[in-house]
């Protein structure tokens, strides 16, 4: 934290007191801000410290990137400062999450490379109902979450065809959909045009959702593997040979 962070004492000090973090400021220029129903110091160490969406496949030098599930941005900062050639697009359907992330890109003066959009990406089309009475990287609209929430909002959703069709050539997808994985990748045909995916698979949100994830991207034409441990959660990757 302290080799990547301009204020990692008054970061970790607040954290450790229980208290709210300030921003998090990052020594190559970048500042995170959050709210107080976000987790930046969990995100920190996820994407950051621990590299959980780059250690299986490396972010891409150049084309474009697809964030699906972008929460405030963390991952969309972390490419944007790795590789300044990316453009990127990021999906998220809280709108509280969405708020920040809109912040989070303008204050970093990137509504240049980064494009935003404010909906779920499903395996359909319409509406989602989604739970988003707690942390807002837990907000999902699958498993007990979506019946044990007493905060719900129905937010629009997209599938996979219409982020490629909006994209074109993708040349890394990452997927953190709190258990929408493999719905969103339920037609191989959406992944014709995308070089690499990484996300985490939920199967206590939807049991089963592993093997719906590895299957998908196989009939698509990957490879895929997945990891658990290692101070990352349950992630799929796969890279077009």
């Amino acid at each position: 934290m302290t080799r990547e962070l301009a204020n990692a004492g008054d970061v970790w000090g607040a954290y450790s007191e229980g208290e709210t973090p300030p921003p998090l400021r990052f020594r190559n220029g970048l500042t995170l801000h959050h709210g107080p129903d976000d987790a930046p110091v969990f995100l920190f160490f996820e994407i950051y410290a621990n590299g959980c969406y780059r250690r299986s496949v490396p972010i891409p030098s150049s084309g474009r990137i697809v964030d699906i599930g972008a929460n405030i941005g963390a991952f969309v900062l972390d490419c944007a400062a790795r590789r300044p050639r990316v453009a990127i697009e990021a999906h998220e359907p809280n709108p509280r999450a969405f708020a920040t992330l809109r912040h989070n890109v303008e204050a970093n003066g990137l509504t240049g490379r980064v494009r935003l959009f404010q909906d779920a990406v499903s395996g359909r089309a319409g509406t989602l109902r989604l739970a988003v009475g707690g942390p807002s990287l837990a907000a999902s609209g699958y498993g007990a979450s979506r019946d044990e929430s007493s905060s719900h909002v129905d937010v629009p959703a997209v599938t996979l065809r219409t982020v490629v069709e909006r994209a074109g050539a993708i040349a890394l997808l990452k997927i953190d959909a709190e258990g929408a994985e493999a719905d969103i990748l339920s037609s191989p045909r959406d992944l014709e045009s995308v070089a690499a995916v990484v996300g985490e698979y939920h199967e206590l949100l939807v049991p089963g959702v592993r093997a719906r994830v590895l299957a998908a991207l196989r009939d698509a034409g990957f490879n895929p593997t997945t990891t658990d441990g290692g101070r990352c959660g349950p992630m799929f990757h796969a890279v077009r040979s």
